[in-house]
């Protein structure tokens, strides 16, 4: 029985074998189809995450580039729905230049980490303690200054948020930190509102911005109306200028005083040679 099951799989390894047989003429035969490359169970797909592009890291310690490329690969990771050692071997596979140095020195000690440990390995290294805290800090002092808009403080306070989270414990406690930091014009009438939430008070925010400047835009269009209209009647600065040449006129600055026939000299005004007493004019 042994030797007629060798036999069974001979014969069928060598009808495998055999060359296909040639093409009749005129008849055009299609190429053979890829392989079809199986993948073992919990082996990622690298092609398909290659084609969602998901950025590299090189290294450094600028917390919002490491922020971006830690959350740019979770949301791929959201769409191919991979596990945790998934992640891993894909996120390695990501890093570059320095980063990559590092992965593969302590790679042989942590080859069966879950995407948790594998975060607490990669802050830890690029983003330490002492960068956490000055940008608490940083957080802490966040301000809506100068010509800052709503939205790019909005942003800002989006950025740093996470690295406070004392600060704002709960809904109140971030709407009343995102309310105390907004320039005055605008916190003065959105704190009398005690608006519940922080999406609330962001709202608010804008609206309140928006109608500020309105009307801004509104009086300096006003303004520039009227200044068109007064040069228009030919009224204000301009009239006093065309009234000021003929008091100087009068005064003899660029006129020529006529001869007085009395006294022989130049002057406008009565002569007053004969006159004895300047004060009665007598």
């Amino acid at each position: 029985m042994t030797a007629n099951l060798a036999g069974v799989i001979q014969n069928s390894q060598q009808q495998t074998l055999q060359p296909p047989p040639p093409p009749l003429a005129g008849i055009e035969i299609p190429p053979p189809p890829p392989p079809v490359i199986l993948r073992q169970e919990g082996e990622p797909n690298v092609r398909e995450f290659l084609k969602l592009k998901p950025p590299t890291f090189s290294g450094g310690m600028d917390a919002r580039i490491v922020k971006s490329w830690i959350s740019a690969l979770e949301k791929i990771f959201k769409v191919m729905r991979c596990n945790d050692q998934q992640k891993v071997v894909l996120a390695a596979y990501q890093l570059q230049g320095e980063a990559e140095r590092w992965w593969e020195i302590i790679e042989p000690q942590n080859r069966r980490i879950n995407w948790r440990q594998f975060l607490e390995l990669f802050k830890g290294k690029y983003l330490p303690q002492s960068v956490q805290d000055a940008k608490s800090t940083e957080f802490q002092q966040l301000k809506q200054r100068g010509f800052m808009s709503v939205a790019a403080y909005e942003a800002e306070f989006t950025n740093l948020v996470e690295y406070a989270p004392h600060i704002v414990a709960d809904e109140n406690k971030k709407a009343r930190k995102f309310e105390d930091g907004l320039k005055y014009e605008i916190r003065k009438v959105v704190r009398p509102m005690r608006l519940p939430t922080y999406a609330d008070v962001v709202d608010r925010a804008l609206s309140v911005e928006q109608e500020i400047e309105e009307s801004r835009r509104f009086t300096k269009n006003r303004k520039r109306q009227n200044f068109g209209i007064r040069n228009k009647n030919g009224g204000g600065a301009n009239k006093k200028q065309n009234t000021e040449p003929t008091k100087n006129n009068r005064q003899g600055g660029n006129h020529i005083a006529p001869k007085c026939r009395t006294c022989g000299r130049e002057h406008f005004r009565a002569c007053r040679v004969n006159i004895t007493c300047y004060a009665c004019s007598r």
